[in-house]
């Protein structure tokens, strides 16, 4: 929901609409973000700690990594579109560029600072 809600907030002062491409980006966005929120649940669900904050950390130690790499394959990939002319394309990479920042961020902040 938070990175939803900021992608969305900064389409607005990066000076996008919402219309077809925008709202695709937005879905898009959401199934990522379930995504990876849903490999740290599982991590969560199947740890073998007794206590709440040893299950968190112990998931995001063993998963936060792994998300993170893929995250930032998804940044590399998104990264080629910022060199072509296209609306679409260039819209894709703002948006995309945007949720990497906003998905990476989050995760490595709870990864460092999990209290």
């Amino acid at each position: 929901m938070f990175t939803v809600t900021n992608i969305a907030g900064y389409a607005h002062y990066l000076g996008l609409t919402i219309e077809m491409v925008t709202s695709i980006l937005l879905i898009l966005c959401c199934g990522l973000a379930l995504d990876y929120s849903a490999h740290i649940g599982v991590a969560y669900a199947t740890s073998r700690a007794r206590r709440r904050g040893e299950r968190a950390h112990e998931a995001l130690v063993s998963l936060g990594a792994p998300v993170f790499h893929g995250g930032i394959s998804t940044f590399l990939a998104i990264s080629l579109l910022c060199f072509t002319g296209s609306y679409i394309f260039i819209t894709f990479f703002t948006v995309g560029v945007n949720f990497n920042f906003d998905l990476n961020i989050l995760i490595l902040s709870r990864s460092y600072f999990p209290h």
